[in-house]
């Protein structure tokens, strides 16, 4: 069930992603993070779109860094005719895990493309 400000689901232990975007027209402004700002580290996390060599189907594809270590600055730019992306970074990805199983990077596949049109 739906209304303007409540969803309800009568589904027992189902997750419900709700994703609120909103057209913002104020003005823009420009965050840089240096380097030198940040000491520790970073978790990346990001989704792209894969298309399948043999099916054609596109698909969503996450992928998560969890040790990122930032090796130069960050900008991004926010606001009304700002593209919200990052021109460029340099970064190390940090292994994790016990010793024989460090990994750097996890990828998931989904089975569909969660940015399509419905």
């Amino acid at each position: 069930m739906y209304s303007e400000n409540q969803i309800q689901t009568s589904l027992p232990y189902t997750d419900v992603i709700v994703d609120y975007t909103y057209v913002y027209d104020a003005n823009v402004s420009e965050l840089t993070i240096g380097q030198e700002m940040i000491d520790g580290f970073l978790t990346f996390e990001g989704r792209t779109r894969v298309k399948d060599d043999i099916t054609g189907d596109t698909r969503t594809g996450i992928m998560k860094i969890p040790k990122l270590k930032l090796t130069s600055d960050l900008s991004i730019s926010l606001g009304t005719n700002a593209n919200p992306q990052v021109g460029k970074f340099d970064a190390k990805a940090m292994p994790i895990g016990d010793r024989g199983q460090t990994r750097l990077m996890e990828f998931y596949f989904l089975s569909n493309d969660i940015d399509s049109d419905f």
